[in-house]
C-alpha cells in the first residue's frame, strides 16, 4: 500500500541520516575539522545535506520523497532569491555608510528561512538539467572497463544554504592571498569586525565576505534571484568538484597561480554550461522582483574600470612602498563607488588578493586570465579544453600547453 511505501522511505531516511551523521561527526573530530566558535562546521553541514541528495531518489521510488519542481514553482524560489538580494544590498549599503546593520542582517535572516524551504524541488530540478548539459558537452566520464557506459562524475550535487563567510588576511605591503578561514554563515556583523581588527592589530590587512559558494559535497550554494546567474554558479562548482579528481584540483593550493587558474577554468566552464543550460531549459515567465531600500546605483559608472584602474595603481604604489597613499586611495574609491550607489566591502590589500584570484575579472591582474581565453579559443569544443587543462600543475604547464595548441 503506498502509506507503508511511504513509511518505509521514512524509516530508510531516517536510519541512513543517522548512520552518515554519525560518520561524518567522527571523521571530523578525527581530522579535527568540527568547527567550533565562530568556525564554519563543514562536516556537520555535508552529513545533514549529502544524506538528503542520497535517499530522496530511493525515497520518490518508494512512494516518497519530492519531485523537481516545476516552472511556477522556480519562479517563485528565484522571487524569494529576489527578496534576500534586496535584503543583502541593504545591508550591504548599511555596511558601507557605516551605519547599524543589525536590524537589516535580521531582516536577510528571515527571508533567508522562508526562502529555504522552497528550495529542495529547485535543487534536484537543476541538478538534473546541469547533469544532463554536462552529458551534451561530452564532460561525463567513461567508467573502468565500460568505457561505453559514461556517467557524470562526480554526479551533481549541491543545496542551496547560505555560504559562509570567509576570513581573508593579506600583508600590506603587497596583494597576497596569505591566510583564510571559513567563519560561521549567521556571523554577526559585530564579531566580523572583531575578526577584522584583530587580524589588522598583528600588522596585516584583513577582509570578512560571504562567499557565493562552497565547492565541498554537495556543493554549498548561495541563492540567485537570476535564473542565468544561478545556473552559473551550480556549474562553477560542479566544475571545482570535477577538477578535484585530475592534477589541476588537487593543486589548488599549492601556490597562488594555481588558485588562480583553477577559478578562472571553473568561470570559463561555468558561463559555458550556463548558456547551453538556458538554451536547452529556457525557464517560462519572469519572477517577481523585490527592490532594495538603499540607493540605486549610477548607471554612468563602469565599475570594473574604476577596480581595474585602482588595481593597476594600487600596485604601483605598493611597489614604491607608499603604503599609506594605497591604502587612502583605496578608501577613497571605495567612498566614490558607494556614494553613486555600488555598496562593496571595504577595499584593501586582502580584498584584491582575494578577488584577483579570479583572473577573468576586474579586480585581477594576472596574465593567466588573457593566456586561459586564447587556450579556449583554440579547441573546438569545451570537453576538448577542459580535458587539456585539468592536468596542468603549474603556470609553467599552462605557458606549454598554450604553445603546443596554437602548434
Amino acid at each position: 500500500m503506498p502509506s507503508q511505501r511511504i513509511r518505509r522511505s521514512v524509516v530508510l531516511v531516517l536510519v541512513t541520516t543517522g548512520i552518515w551523521l554519525a560518520a561524518m561527526l567522527a571523521l571530523g573530530r578525527t581530522a579535527g575539522a568540527v568547527a567550533s566558535g565562530d568556525r564554519y562546521n563543514l562536516p556537520l553541514w555535508i552529513a545533514g545535506h549529502l544524506s538528503r541528495v542520497w535517499i530522496n531518489p530511493v525515497a520518490r521510488h518508494l512512494g516518497g520523497g519530492f519531485v523537481p519542481a516545476t516552472d511556477s514553482q522556480v519562479l517563485d524560489f528565484l522571487g524569494g532569491s529576489s527578496a534576500v538580494a534586496a535584503s543583502e544590498r541593504d545591508l550591504a549599503f548599511a555596511e558601507a555608510s557605516d551605519v547599524d546593520t543589525e536590524v537589516a542582517a535580521k531582516e536577510m535572516q528571515r527571508r533567508i528561512q522562508t526562502l529555504n524551504a522552497q528550495a529542495w524541488p529547485v535543487e534536484d530540478r537543476l541538478s538534473g538539467e546541469l547533469a544532463s548539459a554536462i552529458h551534451v558537452e561530452a564532460l561525463d566520464t567513461p567508467l573502468p572497463a565500460f568505457t561505453r557506459i559514461r556517467v557524470v562524475w562526480p554526479p551533481v550535487a549541491f543545496a542551496y544554504d547560505l555560504p559562509p563567510y570567509l576570513l581573508i588576511q593579506s600583508p600590506r605591503d603587497r596583494i597576497e592571498l596569505e591566510d583564510t578561514t571559513l567563519l560561521r554563515s549567521d556571523l554577526s556583523p559585530s564579531v566580523a569586525s572583531r575578526l577584522t581588527g584583530d587580524v589588522e592589530a598583528s600588522g596585516a590587512s584583513a577582509l570578512v565576505v560571504r562567499i557565493g559558494g562552497l565547492a565541498a559535497y554537495p556543493a554549498v550554494v548561495e541563492e540567485d534571484d537570476s535564473y542565468s546567474d544561478a545556473l552559473d554558479l551550480l556549474a562553477h562548482e560542479w566544475t571545482h568538484q570535477y577538477l578535484l579528481f585530475h592534477p589541476l584540483g588537487i593543486r589548488y593550493f599549492e601556490s597562488r597561480a594555481m588558485t588562480t587558474i583553477n577559478e578562472t577554468v571553473a568561470n570559463m566552464v561555468g558561463r559555458e554550461l550556463a548558456a547551453d543550460l538556458r538554451e536547452r531549459f529556457p525557464l517560462t515567465g519572469t519572477p517577481e522582483r523585490f527592490r532594495s531600500s538603499a540607493p540605486a546605483p549610477d548607471p554612468t559608472i563602469n565599475v570594473d574600470r574604476v577596480l581595474h584602474q585602482l588595481r593597476l595603481d594600487v600596485d604601483a604604489l605598493l611597489i614604491q612602498g607608499n603604503i599609506p597613499t594605497a591604502e587612502q586611495r583605496m578608501a577613497d574609491t571605495r567612498r566614490f563607488l558607494t556614494e553613486h550607489g555600488y555598496y562593496l566591502p571595504p577595499i584593501n590589500q586582502a580584498y584584491f588578493a582575494f578577488y584577483g584570484a579570479y583572473a577573468d575579472t576586474a579586480a585581477s591582474t594576472s596574465p593567466l586570465g588573457p593566456r586561459l581565453a586564447s587556450l579556449r579559443r583554440l579547441y573546438p569544443s569545451l570537453a576538448s579544453f577542459v580535458r587539456s587543462v585539468q592536468d596542468v600543475r603549474n603556470a609553467e604547464d599552462l605557458t606549454r600547453l598554450l604553445i603546443s595548441a596554437s602548434g
